[in-house]
């Protein structure tokens, strides 16, 4: 019986480190559910940035596991993505990734920040 139920113990934790969202793969839905998180969360990367708004903007697919939402390019085969803001006098560059959290929900980590005038 202690045999039995040590091999069952094994087989369950074989993919114990594996990545196990809850919510799935990384798909348009967890990929601006994290960035909106981010932005809530995190407001020094995205200075100016209103979450309420982005909430109320579409993602489009773009072909080949990329998606577009507002100024974000979302990559969903590397998990990565870049977003460009250019205004009148100044623009911002943006890069990161997303991670599956301890909780197992995707996040988005912003790991580049640029800046600059015009």
């Amino acid at each position: 019986m202690k045999i039995i139920l040590s091999i069952a113990l094994a087989i369950a934790c074989l993919g114990c480190n594996e990545p196990n969202p809850q919510n799935g793969d990384l798909d348009a839905n967890a990929a601006k559910a994290a960035l909106l998180d981010l932005m809530r969360s995190q407001t020094s990367p995205f200075e100016g940035a209103d979450s309420t708004r982005f909430e109320k903007i579409g993602v489009a697919e773009e072909g080949e596991g990329k998606l577009r939402w507002g100024a974000f390019t979302i990559d969903l085969v590397q998990k990565t993505y870049s977003a460009d803001v250019v205004a009148d006098t100044a623009f911002w560059s943006y890069q990161g990734r997303f991670l599956v959290d301890p909780s197992g929900r995707w996040k988005a980590e912003n790991f580049s920040k640029r800046h600059g005038s015009k």
